[in-house]
């Protein structure tokens, strides 16, 4: 998802250099929304894979709950982060870009709330 998000800001330059990047062929646009969809699909299904999951002893605890707050607060930040972005301006799109290395590192302060 990083990868695909990196390249929109710098359609430009790839089509000068005959780099045929994702945006390149399918538009910053629709690049954009493939990498919000994918991600924040990802954050849901985690977020259900915790609370509906199973998993034993840890089905019920608060780590587990939480972890799963914080999946589906950052599916909803994905997408609302994304209603803003022009794709066409390489400052709008590279903030987005930025955005989504966020809901990463949130993804991973999390983890120790599993344990």
């Amino acid at each position: 998802v990083i990868a695909l998000a990196k390249d929109v800001p710098d359609v430009k330059g790839d089509e000068g250099h005959g780099i045929r990047s994702f945006s390149v062929r399918l538009g910053q646009d629709k690049v954009l929304a493939l990498a919000q969809w994918l991600l924040s699909s990802v954050h849901l299904a985690a977020a259900g894979v915790l609370l509906f999951g199973g998993g034993g002893g840890m089905a019920t605890s608060n780590g587990r709950f939480l972890a799963a707050g914080l999946a589906v607060l950052a599916a909803e930040s994905i997408r609302r982060e994304r209603q803003d972005v022009d794709a066409k301006k390489p400052e709008d799109s590279y903030k987005y870009y930025m955005h989504l290395w966020k809901m990463f590192y949130l993804s991973y302060f999390t983890l120790p709330l599993l344990r």
